[in-house]
């Protein structure tokens, strides 16, 4: 079975077409996309230098995706303690860094975030170039809204530096770009077992609020093709995190965006 889920804001034409992901950015478990290829975005992964993540390894690895699936994050950080006891290879540790990122981001532990971004650029040999980039915006934002100034700006250099661009002068660390809203972290949601069993499929419309921070509130449902799915399409969209609209240089709410979460049962 499968979920997939996108969202829209009613004052923009746009749409991100979201595949359900742990995060949408980062990096994903080959063997887990192959499973369930909703869960997983395998674009950004760089092939070049890459071991293949064993499969010991892996089975640890969907066990504390399991335990974050459920938001019981004291069960996933527990399952990657015991992964990082294990000899791993350079793939194996970024995925490590990557999960860790993920799991401190949905416990709003932006430092903890942000201190497993940092290493996971560390690791050498694996990370895409577009994800390096992409890791480097995300930490720009959560040093912005920590107020640790003097990293931001160091990420903005680095940022510029990878781009081949000219480094950063201090007053560009007090410029924050223009833009719409960005859909960071996507949470699968739970197919709801009575409707597994009666092998019914279907989909639920939810409207909610982008706060200034990322965060999702005022979540209701606007339409759906069986009671069945809400509670469950409303749960997973409660947990995405969105890097916000930036107006003149400020983040700012922005109501009446809509996800339609589809439900639908693999052949």
């Amino acid at each position: 079975m499968k979920t997939t889920n996108g969202f829209r804001a009613s004052t923009s034409d746009k749409r991100l077409a979201a595949v359900v992901v742990i995060i949408t950015i980062t990096l994903a478990f080959d063997s887990l996309q192959a499973q369930q290829n909703t869960r997983h975005d395998v674009s950004t992964i760089s092939k070049r230098n890459t071991s293949a993540m064993r499969e010991s390894v892996y089975l640890e690895f969907a066990a504390a995706q399991s335990c974050a699936e459920a938001a019981d994050y004291a069960c996933a950080l527990a399952r990657l303690n015991e992964i990082r006891s294990i000899d791993l290879n350079n793939y194996e540790i970024a995925q490590y860094w990557n999960f860790l990122a993920f799991i401190k981001y949905s416990q709003d532990d932006l430092a903890g975030a942000a201190s497993s971004y940092e290493e996971l650029l560390k690791v050498p040999g694996i990370l895409a170039e577009a994800l390096k980039r992409s890791t480097l915006r995300i930490l720009v934002g959560i040093y912005r809204h920590n107020e640790q100034f003097e990293q931001a700006f160091n990420a903005l250099d680095r940022l510029h530096v990878l781009e081949g661009q000219t480094p950063l002068v201090l007053d560009s660390l007090w410029t924050v770009e223009d833009g719409e809203l960005l859909l960071i972290v996507s949470v699968s949601p739970t197919y709801p077992p009575d409707a597994a069993a009666q092998g019914l499929e279907g989909y639920v419309i939810v409207e909610y609020a982008v706060t200034a921070t990322g965060s999702v509130s005022d979540v209701r449902v606007v339409e759906s093709s069986a009671e069945e799915f809400e509670t469950a399409a409303v749960q997973a969209v409660e947990r995405f995190k969105f890097r916000p609209r930036v107006e003149d240089g400020h983040p700012v709410r922005v109501n009446s965006v809509q996800s339609r979460i589809s439900f639908d049962l693999e052949e």
